[in-house]
């Protein structure tokens, strides 16, 4: 059942906290719902909420299906190559 992540103590680490923000930003981007992205990515909705609180760390196979989903790349959730995330709500 928690084969897609790594859960995270309640001091959730910098990458689990900008990798939820990036998630969250872009899937509301894309005007998708947690839902819709879920499916998209072939992972549950709880899943894609988890990821989005910072909770779980997700394994490197569940973001980039997320990626994916989102017409981005692996690296471009887990990074910050010329400033993508500028915008970003803090």
């Amino acid at each position: 059942m928690y084969h897609n992540c790594i859960i995270t103590n309640s001091f959730r680490s910098g990458l689990s906290r900008e990798l939820a923000e990036r998630v969250k930003y872009a899937r509301a981007g894309k005007l998708l719902t947690q839902a819709e992205l879920a499916k998209a990515a072939d992972l549950s909705r709880p899943t894609i909420a988890r990821i989005e609180s910072g909770r779980w760390e997700p394994r490197m196979n569940t973001v980039t299906a997320i990626a994916a989903a989102l017409g981005l790349t692996a690296n471009d959730l887990m990074s910050d190559p010329g400033g993508m995330w500028a915008d970003e709500p803090s």
